[in-house]
């Protein structure tokens, strides 16, 4: 999950970031003056970093920036865990520069030995550091292919702007001439692509040509979050963020040619998959089934707890300043827990998230919800899974095992992103190119002819 993809270093990192959009930054190196002067500033920030000057860099941030819950001593808590997650530091790559509303972005790529991440530094118009976010470099975008008819389309729910997306079909002939079963695909938390582009793997991307090559079409779209951060701000739920745009794709798919109306399925990762029994009970007949690729069942706070002292243990860190950081998560963790119908709705709370989305979240729970449903459900789950984890499945299993409109599939080898690997999952696997095993697409593939 962000995909919530929570870890003590990249929320550290990017809790401030939520103003800056969602930015692909090509290797390339602009060539104006100002360009080039925002690139010095920016590389200047990384070497203080480098040489430990912590104090120095929170001296140039904004007063956003600075008043956020990112300080010195957390900026160099974070900086110095990357090696312990990603390898020794190899060098930089070539920057990239892009305006956007009010700040200037740089983004320069850190090669690591297990993984390149991108840094993306920005400035505002008084040359202060108005944020710093780090994240997986997005693999190489998906080679398109000429036997699967895909086109770009737009949908949007009543009196909302328009979100861009893709609806790729199988092979003519090959599967038939339709109409074909079709799946909509919703995103984990974060400001998510069309194909859930995660580190160096395109979930999404890879599952609907899987699916299309088992004559199974699909609709795939970019997040309102990423292409419309502008919209979330004051107060707002999770149903603004997932919820009804996933109605609203469920709607204008049916509608397309060569789509089966009556075999629509929701296919939810990790927060989608979470929202889909949600989505399922607000369609009704309007969707056949719904799948789940690592749901939660718990609260997303108390699994925050969770992933972050999972990658705290993985890296071996047990100084007195993560054990401070765990202690202030969960001091912000409880303050959600206080949140109710007195708090302020736009008040912020964990992960600069305000009082109305947690309460949104804290009153909806899927597992009940998904009882409730007379559409059967698919659950599947990587054993290898650091972010939804045993907890979740043994929810799952507990509510629904004995449901005959419920099947439960697992793998011992996959992770949160249905990566096959070996030993315990971390970032850095999550750096590394890599494609959702085939077998995922096949049991999907399998349950939908099935029902």
């Amino acid at each position: 999950m962000k995909t919530i993809l929570l870890t003590a270093v990249l929320v550290a990192l990017s809790s401030a970031m939520t103003c800056i959009p969602a930015i692909a930054a090509p290797p390339t190196t602009a060539q104006t003056p100002q360009d080039k002067a925002h690139i010095a500033a920016a590389i200047a920030m990384l070497d203080d970093m480098d040489a430990g000057h912590f104090d120095a860099v929170y001296a140039r941030f904004s007063p956003k920036m600075a008043a956020a819950a990112i300080d010195a001593a957390k900026l160099k808590v974070a900086w110095t865990s990357l090696p312990q997650q990603f390898g020794a530091f190899q060098h930089r790559g070539s920057p990239h520069v892009e305006t956007v509303p009010g700040m200037t972005v740089v983004t320069i790529p850190l090669n690591y030995a297990h993984g390149v991440l991108l840094a993306q530094i920005a400035t505002d118009p008084d040359g202060k550091i108005a944020g710093f976010f780090i994240k997986p470099a997005p693999p190489p975008p998906p080679q398109a292919r000429a036997d699967l008819p895909a086109r770009e389309v737009h949908f949007a729910p009543a009196g909302r702007s328009e979100l861009p997306g893709t609806v790729l079909l199988p092979a003519i002939g090959k599967a038939g001439k339709g109409p074909f079963p079709a799946v909509v695909f919703v995103h984990g938390s974060g400001p998510n692509d069309r194909d859930e582009s995660v580190g160096g793997t395109r979930v999404f991307a890879d599952l609907a040509q899987g699916l299309a090559d088992r004559g199974i079409a699909s609709l795939r779209y970019d997040k309102r979050t990423r292409v419309h951060p502008d919209e979330f701000t004051g107060a707002y739920t999770v149903d603004d963020e997932v919820t009804d745009d996933a109605l609203a794709a469920v709607a204008f798919l049916r509608k397309q040619p060569g789509i089966d109306p009556q075999r629509i399925y929701v296919v939810g990762h990790s927060l989608g998959a979470m929202m889909a029994p949600r989505i399922a009970q607000k369609a009704g007949a309007e969707i056949r089934g719904i799948v789940l690729l690592a749901a939660p069942a718990r609260h997303l706070e108390d699994i925050l707890v969770d992933q972050n002292a999972y990658m705290a243990k993985l890296a071996g860190k047990h100084d007195t300043e993560t054990e401070k950081q765990l202690a202030e998560l969960k001091v912000a963790v409880a303050a959600v827990k206080k949140i109710d119908a007195h708090t302020p709705p736009t008040q912020k709370f964990l992960l600069d998230q305000p009082a109305s989305y947690w309460r949104s979240l804290d009153d909806y729970d899927d597992v009940a919800v998904a009882r409730t449903l007379k559409q059967p459900l698919l659950i599947l789950q990587g054993q290898r899974d650091f972010q939804v984890t045993a907890p979740d499945w043994q929810r799952w299993h507990a509510a629904l095992a004995h449901d005959p409109h419920a099947t439960f599939k697992d793998y011992p080898a996959l992770n949160h992103l249905f990566v096959a690997g070996k030993g315990p999952s971390s970032l850095a696997e999550y750096a590394t190119p890599a494609h959702v095993d085939p077998q995922a697409a096949a049991d999907i593939a399998a349950w939908i002819g099935a029902h």
